[in-house]
């Protein structure tokens, strides 16, 4: 009797332990934790994409970053980086020049094979590996974008293509377009759909290898589209917690980590690894761009380091210029070290600079380390983060 009572209490010790750790997905990597799905969806989403895509967009996301990501990606964001791989793959087939060069519309959801039914739509088994023309189509499909179903556009140009969606009820769906005519393949995300054009979130594919000239050109076209005023970004993607009083969002240097990973991931795959968080002796490399230079190799082309300057905590608590100027110097000898660690080809300091206008002073915060890191073979990187549109139009003209 005695011995069942001590069995029992320790299985329910068990039970209560269990009880305590989060909820997490099933992996088969033993190498890394898997995170919790509430990392990257919120617990009271209205879940457009599907049930099934947050395990499958979670894992996803969990698969490409690495270890220990610390920073909340929508749902939408995560499908873009998904449908760029298809893309990339389609772009890559000696078949893509023969492609239609007309839009693709994507509707992502869990019933997308109801809503293929209804409209008629044909079953396409296999849509991810490059091997499938995926330009000049309306495509509703699951969020892992392994397969799908397609109706064909009757129209060419996007005012009509967007039309025959809504005429198709499928307006107000969250959706993804790819343009193949722009000047720089994009993917834009419409989170509310194409009945709200102007809420519009844009992402380049590039096609081309990796150059330090192409990263430069992604970093800026990014910054310049989606983060430097709050009405150039969507909610999910906005860096402020209290644009008016200039307080940044809490982890606000996680927050620009994961979404430069995520453009980066979307430029430049599949042709290119984006590693998060990259452990070494001397701490770890915010982002690490490699791409395969044999079987088994990777070559190193860019190790990157990122910094927020801001003028006040996002609780609203002051922030030293004396505490700017360290930021900024230990970010420089951690580009140094991630560079030399990773025997990286390039070495940057990416500084996102949120301070209140008062205490900007344009690029002249770099001029103390600029001696070395010119020395050292650093590049230096600065985005102007304003938290109005009235900011930038007073910095540009006043």
């Amino acid at each position: 009797m005695a011995e069942a009572k001590t069995r029992a209490k320790a299985a329910k010790g068990q039970i209560a332990k269990a009880a305590r750790v989060p909820p997490r997905l099933v992996d088969d990597r033993e190498t890394k934790e898997v995170l919790p799905i509430t990392t990257f969806v919120g617990p009271n989403d209205s879940n457009p994409f599907g049930g099934a895509s947050k395990e499958e967009l979670a894992s996803v996301v969990q698969n490409n970053l690495g270890d220990d990501p610390d920073f909340e990606a929508p749902e939408g964001a995560l499908a873009v980086e998904l449908l760029a791989r298809s893309i990339a793959a389609r772009m890559s087939h000696a078949d893509w020049v023969k492609d239609t060069k007309r839009l693709a519309v994507f509707i992502v959801s869990d019933r997308a094979r109801e809503m293929a039914t209804a409209l008629g739509a044909a079953r396409e088994p296999i849509i991810d590996n490059g091997s499938r023309c995926l330009t000049g189509a309306l495509w509703l499909t699951g969020g892992s974008f392994a397969s799908g179903y397609y109706l064909k556009f009757n129209s060419c140009e996007p005012s009509e293509i967007f039309d025959e969606v809504r005429a198709k009820g499928l307006g107000s769906k969250p959706a993804l377009a790819f343009d193949p005519n722009a000047t720089k393949p994009e993917i834009r995300f419409y989170p509310k759909g194409v009945d709200d054009e102007a809420r519009v979130q844009r992402f380049i594919v590039s096609s081309g290898a990796f150059t330090l000239a192409a990263l430069d050109s992604v970093m800026k076209n990014h910054y310049e589209q989606s983060i430097i005023t709050p009405d150039a970004t969507l909610p999910d993607f906005n860096p402020w917690k209290n644009a008016a009083k200039y307080y940044p969002r809490e982890r606000a240097e996680a927050f620009f980590q994961g979404m430069l990973k995520l453009v980066l991931d979307v430029a430049f795959g599949p042709k290119c690894r984006i590693a998060f968080e990259v452990r070494g002796t001397e701490g770890r490399c915010d982002l690490l761009i490699s791409s395969r230079a044999g079987q088994g190799d990777w070559l190193n082309h860019a190790a990157l380091e990122l910094k927020v300057l801001r003028s006040f905590t996002s609780g609203g608590s002051a922030v030293s210029s004396a505490a700017r100027v360290r930021a900024v110097r230990n970010g420089l000898l951690q580009a140094v070290a991630y560079r030399n660690e990773n025997d990286a080809k390039n070495g940057l300091l990416c500084c996102f600079d949120m301070r209140a206008p008062k205490h900007c002073d344009g690029a002249s915060y770099l001029k103390p380390i600029s001696a070395k890191a010119k020395q050292q073979k650093i590049g230096l990187r600065s985005f102007r983060i304003f938290a109005s549109s009235e900011d930038l139009r007073q910095h540009k003209y006043g």
